[in-house]
């Protein structure tokens, strides 16, 4: 299931926190790992605009001998850590510079390569300064029907690289077709890695709330309820996955829910399904999904699914606590 991952790396200490995971995965489940770095072209400085015409042109050709060497020096960059990699945990590693804006150059080639997931660090910036520089994993969300696992290195990025080990991986689910379409992703991987899995089903006042931005949660009102809810669920697993772990949480919100489970030491990892909203629709209901991200240290495995099912009588029944 798991064929090709993307690891966008940037040339810093920062992107090299996502590269243990992404290694851990490919090495138990056969993958191939497509290193891909954006080109940033060396620009001409803009004072220079004002120069005499054959003077400007005589400047454009030095810049662009520049982005030349800068582009070969990435390459190599990027061709030697593929190559490290390949020699080191004996898993397949390709090297990709690519051009472009960076979102729609990720995007393009996860698509042209068919990536099965992207495994990559992230800021998870908030407010004005989100604003200002935006968010590639959120970006990259929002473009890609494929699970991406965002990585955020502790506040000091230069600190050692983590190992990488997934244990027990927390799955957010709301009762909703929607939520449970992470499953198809996070079992097998899970069972490739050796990991155990715990389902979180969170009881919430805001469950009962009723938008036409929902679909198909059935609220979930009692404890008891929940548990049977979660139970059906794991019912549906492959054989030979191990029994999950069953949360039924009360709380007033579900991302608060989530953080306060995700302190647990025992849980490694986040997986949850998200509509990747943006615009108008996104300020106003927010996204539970980001605000764990933003809220933790764990790593998030964010997936927006291809196909949002929509009850026959097309009308919908009830706001999702996760999915938004």
């Amino acid at each position: 299931m798991f064929r090709r991952i993307l690891v966008p790396l940037d040339g810093t200490a920062f992107g090299d926190h996502a590269l243990p995971y992404a290694i851990a995965i490919a090495t138990r489940t056969g993958a191939t790992l497509e290193l891909a770095h954006v080109h940033r072209r060396v620009e001409t400085e803009p004072q220079l605009s004002g120069m005499p015409q054959y003077q400007f042109e005589h400047v454009e050709e030095i810049r662009a001998g520049d982005d030349d060497d800068a582009l070969a020096a990435e390459d190599a960059m990027l061709e030697e850590r593929a190559s490290g990699i390949e020699q080191r945990y004996g898993v397949r590693a390709i090297a990709r510079v690519l051009r472009g804006s960076m979102v729609k150059a990720l995007t393009d080639e996860a698509a042209d390569t068919v990536a099965d997931m992207v495994v990559m660090s992230t800021h998870a910036r908030s407010g004005l300064l989100r604003l200002r520089h935006g968010d590639l994993a959120a970006d990259l969300v929002r473009n890609l029907n494929i699970p991406t696992l965002c990585v955020q290195p502790p506040d000091d990025a230069a600190q050692a690289v983590g190992s990488g080990a997934l244990r027990r991986i927390l799955v957010t689910l709301d009762g909703s077709d929607f939520s449970e379409q992470i499953l198809d992703f996070v079992v097998p991987l899970a069972n490739a890695l050796g990991a155990r899995l715990s389902l979180l089903h969170v009881i919430s006042p805001a469950s009962m709330m009723i938008t036409a931005e929902s679909d198909l949660q059935r609220p979930i009102p009692h404890r008891t309820e929940a548990m049977e809810y979660l139970t059906h669920v794991a019912a549906k697993f492959p054989a030979g996955t191990p029994e999950p772990e069953l949360i039924a949480a009360e709380a007033g919100d579900g991302a608060s829910a989530i953080i306060a489970e995700l302190q647990r030491p025992t849980h490694d990892a986040l997986a949850i399904a998200t509509h990747g909203r943006s615009g108008l629709s996104r300020m106003i209901l927010g996204s539970v999904a980001e605000r764990v991200v933003r809220a933790t240290k764990r790593p998030v495995l964010l997936y927006r699914p291809r196909i949002v099912r929509i009850p026959e009588s097309g009308l919908t029944d009830a706001f999702r606590i996760y999915g938004d």
